[in-house]
């Protein structure tokens, strides 16, 4: 099928709009999260793949009331721990896990 001149002008555009803002496309060769699988089956591996797909998504269209609920999902969206997580924000673990646990549920995901 033959694109439009138009509709290839207004992609070029998103797409570098995209790029700008850090945005990494896992479908064109992107990097995926660096999630550990040594122990984990096909299936669950297929599963930690689509879950932090959409959790990589969410962070550019869902609704954080503050920036540092933004930073804890998007740390959280690249695989890393709440301990980890809650160390490079300086915020309580307790704090991070509430607000992952917040965005999973607004996101319709399952741990």
């Amino acid at each position: 099928m033959r694109k439009s001149r138009e509709f290839l002008r207004l992609q070029a555009e998103w797409y570098a709009k995209l790029k700008a803002e850090g945005f990494d496309d896992i479908e064109a060769g992107g990097r995926l999260p660096d999630v550990d699988y040594r122990n984990a089956t096909l299936r669950d591996r297929e599963a930690i793949t689509a879950y932090f797909t959409v959790a990589g998504a969410y962070v550019h269209v869902g609704h954080f009331e503050q920036e540092e609920h933004r930073d804890v999902w998007i740390f959280h969206a690249e695989g890393y721990s709440v301990r980890e997580i809650a160390k490079r924000l300086g915020l309580d673990r307790n704090a991070v896990h509430a607000v992952i646990k917040e965005h999973r549920r607004k996101a319709k995901l399952r741990e």
